[in-house]
């Protein structure tokens, strides 16, 4: 026995299939069933309107005489049966037998109360079939009344067996069934090529999944059917693009975190190891190496706050519940309170921190998480601004949004370095940017929280050698 395709192994191609079969059996069946009652109805039809029209045509035609000779009246429909096979009964007005063509006489009982024959007493005419336990057969009667000079003088009957009806409608029914069943035959082969056609995007999706599940991301499903699988197959070719993007960026992530956590922990125990083999006779050696290891261990620290937080913001799941915390802030308060507690590292360097704010408006955000943007910002421009040097910070109400700005006269980045500047882990300046502490994840997380926030970020900077430019970064929030 040949085997079936791989696609019928799965349970959904068999479970379509058996459906479509069982359907298509029913349907077949109920098909023959009506196909076989309307064949049957109609030649009973016909055999009821042949002897209604038999039995008319025996009323107009028998002379009156002859119902006064029973014996007469019995040659006659006996030589009529002889020629159309009918069997004619005639019976008086009170449903006495007169004549038979088929049965004698003397042994028939009154017909009186016969189904037809009631019938037939309230209307033209009356039909019944019945099996007849005379003839041993089943029979069609139809039964009308007759007039003598206006007068009901009683009833002429034609009855047939319905045997041959029955034999034939055996022929007809082997010969449905036959016809039935090379059309099921057909219907499974239908069904196996369509089953397969609907199907085959499932199954494309199926090993798709298995490939994901094995971890492999490369592929793609490659099918197109017109109709809403497409729909289907192009959101798990998204998921399988993204869940690689992700994932390459963990990865990315992951090797970018290590790499700078590595700088920070590799001073720290290559300070600690001095110190350990210290004997503490220069104190500026353990005093610098105190500072170093403390320098670091704080950098490493902001780091892993950095990297935590940016963790978070990387779960749907985090940002939907942020953004259902969410609350109306006053931008420019949390911008005064940003500039407040930032105001001792800028005196350390000899800067001046210049704050304005012209509104009182507010926008919707978490005020935490809005504060670390600011706070980032700031941090970045006290950071990469020489000493003795200006940071104007602003806030006021430009049009349906807020506009903040944090803008310096430092150091300023190159044309090259600044669409990468939000990127995480991108320094414009490695060695200068350890030097000061940054990480290259500060701008990366103040970008994502701005988005979050429904807000956008834009960076104008010119970094020339001869003299510093500055940086200004504008933030725009829409109002609460």
């Amino acid at each position: 026995m040949p085997k079936l395709p791989k696609i019928f192994k799965t349970k959904i191609a068999r479970r379509i299939l058996g459906s479509f079969l069982l359907l298509t059996f029913l349907g077949l069946t109920l098909l023959g069933a009506m196909l076989m009652k309307y064949f049957y109805d109609e030649r009973v039809a016909e055999q009821e309107t042949e002897l209604l029209h038999q039995a008319r045509i025996l009323a107009a035609t028998l002379p009156d005489s002859l119902y006064e000779s029973p014996s007469d009246l019995t040659k006659k429909i006996d030589s009529i049966r002889e020629q159309t096979g009918l069997r004619i009964t005639i019976l008086d007005d009170s449903g006495n037998v007169l004549a038979d063509s088929n049965s004698d006489v003397e042994s028939m009982d009154n017909h009186l109360n016969r189904p037809e024959v009631q019938t037939a007493l309230s209307e033209s005419y009356g039909i019944n079939q019945r099996y007849s336990d005379t003839l041993g057969e089943t029979m069609l009667y139809v039964a009308i009344p007759f007039y003598q000079q206006g007068r009901f003088a009683g009833m002429i009957r034609t009855s047939t067996s319905l045997q041959p009806i029955h034999d034939s409608l055996r022929h007809a029914a082997l010969a449905v069934l036959f016809s039935l069943g090379a059309a099921f035959l057909l219907s499974i082969l239908l069904a196996m090529m369509l089953a397969s056609r609907q199907l085959k995007p499932i199954v494309s999706i199926i090993e798709s999944s298995r490939r994901i599940i094995r971890g492999d991301l490369s592929g793609r499903i490659d099918y197109h059917t017109g109709d809403e699988f497409d729909v289907l197959i192009h959101a798990m070719n998204r998921v399988t693009e993204r869940l690689g993007e992700m994932l390459t960026r963990q990865a990315d992530f992951v090797s970018n975190a290590a790499h700078e956590l590595r700088t920070p922990l590799t001073s720290i125990q290559g300070f600690a190891e001095l110190l350990a083999d210290d004997d503490f006779s220069d104190p500026k050696v353990s005093r610098h190496c105190s500072e170093v290891i403390l320098q670091e261990s704080t950098r490493m620290n902001r780091l892993i706050t950095s990297l935590l937080e940016l963790a978070k913001l990387d779960n749907d799941e985090t940002r939907e519940l942020l953004t259902q915390k969410q609350a109306p802030i006053e931008a420019g308060a949390v911008l005064r309170d940003a500039v407040t507690s930032l105001h001792k590292r800028a005196q350390k360097k000899g800067q001046l921190l210049e704050l304005s704010i012209e509104t009182s408006a507010k926008v919707s955000a978490s005020k935490d998480l809005f504060r670390q943007i600011l706070i980032n910002l700031i941090d970045n421009a006290i950071k990469y601004t020489p000493d003795g040097g200006h940071i104007h910070l602003s806030c006021r109400k430009v049009q349906d949004s807020i506009e903040i700005r944090v803008a310096d006269n430092g150091i300023g980045i190159s044309a090259e370095n600044l669409p990468h500047i939000f990127d995480r882990f991108y320094r414009v300046d490695k060695a200068r940017s350890r030097k000061s502490g940054g990480n290259g994840v500060g701008l990366s997380l103040v970008q994502t929280l701005t988005k979050l926030f429904g807000g956008t970020i834009h960076v104008e900077s010119h970094a020339a050698p001869e003299r510093e430019t500055g940086t200004v970064f504008t933030l725009r929030f829409p109002l609460a």
